[in-house]
């Protein structure tokens, strides 16, 4: 019995148009995130390439949010669930709701109507994005990124290619650690 109502409930969602872009924004989400995931889970870890990749998806998220391109971003996305639903005989409409603004007694109240999509856009994929981008400064700062970069200069790798390090080269290391030309303190 448990199984037939699992399969019941498994069946209704994925036949549902909102479910499927929740599913096509993830897959986005993690085309850009799943490369760098990996280089960090690695067993050896190349800092300078770590340091890249992170600097970069964090990039390709602040980009998918930026004003001019969230739109575009989203409508990539609705083509390819869209696409998937045709495909998968899933009817392709979202409810549309009606949302009434409060106001005082003595004013009228605004309606406001946002198409199945739009709502979708504005109350999943850009809380998402913003989301992604907070968590991505915050736990990437560029500061941090940098010093990764720069602390990769003294890898056995890197010092066995001979490449002199000049002071230029570790301004957020020595900044760090307060190594400001004087010595060590």
């Amino acid at each position: 019995m448990r199984q037939q109502q699992y399969e019941v409930y498994r069946h209704i969602h994925l036949r549902d148009m909102c479910f499927i872009l929740v599913l096509f924004t993830m897959k986005k989400v993690f085309a850009a995130a799943s490369p760098v995931s990996r280089q960090l889970q690695g067993i050896s870890v190349d800092l300078a390439m770590a340091s890249h990749m992170v600097s970069s998806c964090r990039e390709k998220f602040t980009d998918m949010r930026r004003d001019e391109n969230v739109h575009s971003v989203w409508q990539t996305i609705v083509q390819e669930a869209q696409a998937f639903a045709v495909e998968h005989e899933v009817d392709i409409t979202i409810a549309e709701r009606k949302r009434t603004k409060r106001k005082l007694d003595t004013e009228d109240a605004d309606y406001v109507m946002h198409t199945g999509e739009e709502r979708m856009r504005i109350c999943m994929f850009i809380p998402v994005l913003d989301e992604i981008c907070a968590q991505m400064n915050d736990r990437f700062r560029s500061e941090q990124t940098h010093l990764m970069r720069e602390v990769s200069f003294f890898s056995s790798g890197n010092i066995r290619t001979g490449r002199r390090i000049t002071p230029t080269d570790i301004t957020c290391l020595t900044a760090t650690y307060s190594l400001g030309g004087r010595g060590v303190q």
